[in-house]
């Protein structure tokens, strides 16, 4: 039986309130896959709730025994100054690490802290000795290029503790995001130093054609440039990996196969990730049969469906649920 971390997950904020346009969207039509059973109760208390939730899918789970966990910081000038901080995404580390104390033995806390910051290298200090075990970036938030050479001595630090950095890739579906920090090539630069870097949801993007309808084929022909980039720059970069998070989506799942078939010399650098609460649904794994897609659909548990969703396309390729272990250190 596969027993597996989720290595991408979320804390919304502790000012929650579901009111944003895409949250109304997802609560929805997507509720029952997240496990929500009563969207009015969660509304009630939604920080409370939405804690609760998400341990209550841990421990159900037959599949997934912990789960990494991020906050989100602020979108910061460059004279140190918060200029905007998203009502449902951004919550703060400390936040993260009280959500741990709480329930160490399902919660792995991970830091994000905007490099802009004129105290992230004491930050960085402080969280590394008190346990968190890695990093998150949302640099196409942030409004920065993670390449930037300025960040060094931030990357250096994250190499002095052994901590890996997550790096948001590709297409941002819920908040702001400027497009050209959305680029694989945001790993490029803590990949080179020896980093461990994550390029989160494979870097998949839209492609841009008036035949919108190739977005949703699964000819590698009309994939995204960038999947086919991120699998090149993932031989070439030793400890770079790449997570399945937020893939179960109408663009992002026709890769799968793909994936799952003629690329097996990168598998053990694939980990598996969830990026909950973000929705999905086994429905949009179009290039198994609907028969598949409907049995999978009747899993309760949105970890254990996440799960059996990839399972049908790596089948008995069990590694992308185990490479966790060359990442974290529990």
């Amino acid at each position: 039986m596969i027993n597996t971390i989720d290595i991408h997950a979320h804390l919304l904020s502790p000012n929650l309130e579901f009111d944003r346009f895409y949250d109304k969207v997802a609560l929805l039509f997507f509720a029952k896959r997240l496990g929500i059973e009563d969207i009015d109760d969660l509304k009630k208390n939604p920080f409370s709730n939405y804690k609760k939730l998400f341990i209550q899918n841990l421990r159900n789970s037959k599949y997934v025994q912990k789960s990494v966990i991020f906050p989100v910081d602020p979108r910061i000038d460059k004279k140190g100054n918060i200029i905007h901080k998203d009502q449902t995404v951004c919550s703060d580390s400390e936040d993260v690490w009280d959500f741990y104390k709480e329930y160490k033995e399902e919660i792995i806390p991970f830091f994000s802290i905007n490099p802009l910051r004129k105290d992230a290298l004491e930050k960085i200090d402080e969280y590394s000795k008190r346990g968190f075990k890695g990093a998150k970036f949302l640099q196409n938030y942030w409004d920065i290029d993670s390449n930037n050479r300025s960040f060094i001595p931030y990357y250096e630090k994250l190499l002095e503790y052994d901590l890996p950095l997550v790096i948001h890739t590709g297409l941002e579906f819920g908040m702001h995001s400027t497009k050209a920090y959305e680029s694989v090539d945001m790993v490029k630069l803590p990949a080179s130093m020896g980093v461990k870097t994550i390029a989160a949801h494979f870097g998949f993007n839209i492609i841009k054609d008036i035949r919108f309808w190739r977005n949703f084929s699964t000819n590698p022909k009309y994939y995204d440039k960038s999947y086919f980039k991120l699998i090149k720059i993932l031989k070439t970069y030793p400890t770079l990996y790449a997570d399945l998070s937020a893939v179960i989506n109408p663009i992002r799942s026709r890769v799968l196969e793909d994936l799952a078939l003629n690329h097996k010399d990168i598998h053990h650098k694939i980990l598996f990730g969830t990026d909950y609460p973000v929705p999905f649904s086994p429905y949009f794994a179009s290039s198994i049969s609907f028969k598949q897609r409907k049995e999978l659909s009747n899993i309760k548990n949105p970890l254990d469906c996440y799960v059996q969703t990839l399972k049908a396309y790596f089948k008995e390729d069990d590694q992308i649920f185990l490479n966790y272990k060359k990442i974290l250190n529990l």
